[in-house]
Order: C-alpha cells, then structure tokens, then sequence
C-alpha cells in the first residue's frame, strides 16, 4: 500500500495549498520514480529498491523545497530526479554510509509548488507570503501525521527553522555552522522525535567544513550526528 498512501496524500497536497503565490507554480503530475515530494511521490521507486510499505516510523528526509518549473521538467521527461541531481547524488552517499536504506525514508520538503525561474537555491519566494506559509505548515503536519517519523533529517538550515517557528521548541542558531547538535527528543504532536540537521547535498562540499560536532568536524562530524541521531530516534 505504500504507493497508495503516497498518491493520496500528493492528490490532497495543491488543494491544501491553493491559490499559490507570485514567482510559484502547482506541480501537475507526480514525477514516476524516485523524487522529493511534491515533485514527486516521495519514496525510493527505483529498480533496485522495491516499494513495500509506505515508511511509517521510520525517517523523514525534509528539505526546503523541490526546486524549479525547469528542473522539475527535466526530472518528468527522465521518469526520475535521481540521476540529474546533485542532491541526490550526494544524498545517497550520506544514506549509504549511515547503513540507512532508501525505502526506510520519506523524502518530502516544507513549502510546496515550484519556483517559477531563478536560482535553484536560496529562499523560496513563497516564504514571503503569510497565508500560503500557514497553509504550508498545516499540510507539513499532514505529512508528519501520515509518516509518524521517529528521526527527521534537514537538509540546511531552512527547515529547521521552518519547524522551530511553527511547530517545536528547537534553538537554531544563525547559521547551519553554530549548529552543534542533534534534537532529542523533540514533540510533536504524533510523538516524539529525533531531529538532525544536515548540511544541505547540493552544496555540501563548499559548506560541510564548517560543521563541529564533539571533538569532530566536517563530514565526520555529520556522520557522527547521522548515527547518534539513529541510536536516539530506534534505541
């Protein structure tokens, strides 16, 4: 039932949201396979992982959100985001690594609709508008409530503060660097959580030296964050 639990909670998504604001466009389909959500369904959906049960209880992997009109274009005629995506490439590595399967995640994102134009990173444009974040942060708690995660991972700092602001109690600092540990726990209103915020892939080599955590720093660090945010999240 995984897929079907995905498709209806994408069918539910752009009425959630709706109207969307200038600069950020509804997303028309769903992208076949593997995509963040809403581009796409949010699961691992590629050859070599088969969809079993939709990932309740399990991680969440949250970014900011999913990108532009164009790059969105680009992922639908390939079938898939993951082979044009610096994210992703990125990404699986760090999942490999930590010894985390693909089809244990939900790969989601807080704000939805596309970008329009412009750059690919940076603020969402629909952050400036208080109505449509509301509603954003209702159909977050959508999600959170039909995923039920016991880890969530940021990718940057954009989400993070996202939750801190309307969802939790969670100190951010000013920049992903003054960062220097994991949430836990963290309420929400499905339960408990462990949070980990993550130096965002698509610019993880310019910005992940940056990070501290203990006596580590850089890559290792994440690493080190990436397993004690599991050991605290599935003890």
């Amino acid at each position: 039932m995984s897929r079907e639990v995905a498709e209806q909670l994408w069918q539910e998504m752009s009425p959630a949201v709706w109207p969307f604001p200038d600069h950020v466009k509804d997303v028309r389909k769903p992208i076949e396979r593997t995509a963040f959500f809403p581009g796409g369904l949010g699961l691992w959906l590629e050859a070599d992982g088969a969809c079993g049960e939709f990932p309740v209880g399990q991680i969440m992997v949250v970014g900011q959100d999913f990108n532009t009109e164009s790059a969105y274009k680009r992922a639908l005629e390939r079938g898939t985001e993951v082979d044009i995506s610096v994210t992703w490439r990125k990404l699986r590595e760090l999942l490999r690594e930590s010894g985390i399967s693909p089809n244990r995640c939900f790969f989601t994102n807080v704000y939805m609709g596309l970008r329009d134009e412009g750059s690919e990173i940076g603020p969402f444009p629909g952050g400036k508008d208080e109505r449509f974040v509301k509603r954003c942060v209702e159909f977050f708690k959508k999600q959170l409530e039909v995923a039920k995660p016991k880890l969530i991972v940021t990718l940057g700092l954009a989400p993070l503060r996202f939750m801190a602001t309307h969802l939790c109690r969670v100190r951010t600092p000013k920049t992903l660097a003054g960062c220097t540990e994991i949430y836990h726990p963290v309420s929400l209103a499905h339960g408990a959580v462990t949070v980990v915020a993550l130096t965002h892939p698509s610019l993880y080599h310019a910005n992940v030296g940056r990070r501290k955590y203990g006596q580590l720093g850089g890559a290792e660090a994440e690493k080190e964050m990436i397993a004690d945010g599991l050991k605290a999240a599935f003890p």
